[in-house]
């Protein structure tokens, strides 16, 4: 769930990973695991279960302003 919610957040496959001390495998076995659990099939499947996600009001999505 973690690796979930920092990707609907838009944090980098490496950071994830940095983050929750795992290694960039281990994050991708659980990024894996996920779509199988959720039946997401294709990229386009998988990024519109993030923006659901997003949306869902389950996280709060702080945007980068540049000065």
């Amino acid at each position: 769930m973690e690796v979930l919610l920092r990707l609907a957040k838009g944090e980098s496959r490496k950071g994830i990973s940095e983050q929750l001390g795992i290694s960039v495998l281990t994050y991708d076995e659980h990024r894996k695991n996920i779509k199988q659990k959720l039946r997401l099939r294709t990229q386009a499947d998988w990024a519109s279960a993030i923006v659901l996600f997003r949306n869902s009001g389950s996280i709060t999505v702080k945007k980068k302003i540049d000065k």
